[in-house]
């Protein structure tokens, strides 16, 4: 028994001790597969199947697979994202559903240069690739894939972890434009507006949009952030 554990929860059940057992196989025998890994790790946290001889799960980690907290929470993180993508493309793909064009593009493209594609072929290969979209909602994850299953397959380009990033950034500073446009227009529209005051607003509206083309390299978003709350506190009085 861990030393730390003073006081020790209900025994594993005959059926938790098999299931253990079969998702720390699972484990050992596919440690480089975040998907499988992944899933059980969370399946063993969920029902808190450490529990007699860890007090934490993080210990459990550590001790049991010299894993760190955070290594086996991004596994878990990333087949999450798997297994959504993967029920995205199940929705998606030829014969099974709706199809999306995307997808179908993207479809044709590889079956030119590899000859017929699987699910799983257009899914994350690694948990780096699957690691960008584990701070998005799973709706927001099926959006970004998308996006990078179009590009890949317009541009020829392989998909990495970088190339999901900068698909990320794309659309990210996309809706920010969006935004800009919108209340650029808004101002445009409000005539009773003073002439200085629209002329300001709206160069601060382009210094934004330049900055967020060029990544906030000549200024950082958090000085124009603080700037603008210094703003809006001398505007409460």
């Amino acid at each position: 028994m861990h030393p730390l554990l003073n006081n020790p929860e209900q025994p594993l059940s005959q059926r938790e001790e098999k299931l253990l057992a079969e998702l720390e196989a699972v484990i050992d025998a596919q440690m480089k597969g975040f998907v499988p890994v992944g899933l059980a790790l969370k399946e063993i946290r969920e029902q808190r199947l450490y529990r007699i001889n860890y007090p934490v799960f993080e210990d459990y980690l550590l001790r049991e697979w010299d894993m760190t907290k955070q290594h086996g929470y991004r596994l878990i993180e990333a087949a999450d994202v798997y297994v959504n993508l993967k029920g995205l493309l199940g929705e998606t793909l030829p014969n099974q559903g709706s199809q999306d064009e995307k997808v179908t593009n993207w479809l044709l493209s590889e079956k030119v240069n590899h000859g017929t594609q699987t699910t799983e072929t257009l899914l994350p290969k690694n948990e780096a690739q699957a690691r960008p979209l584990t701070l998005f909602t799973p709706e927001k994850q099926r959006e970004i894939w998308l996006r990078v299953l179009d590009k890949a397959s317009v541009t020829g380009a392989k998909i990495t972890a970088s190339f999901i990033i900068q698909v990320i950034l794309d659309i990210e500073r996309k809706t920010t434009d969006d935004q800009i446009k919108k209340h650029a227009d808004r101002a445009n529209k409000t005539v009773e507006l003073p002439p200085l005051v629209k002329t300001t607003y709206m160069a601060l509206l382009q210094v934004v949009q330049d900055q967020n083309g060029e990544d906030w390299q000549a200024v950082g978003k958090r000085t124009i952030i603080d700037l603008l709350e210094d703003l809006l506190d001398t505007l409460k009085g």
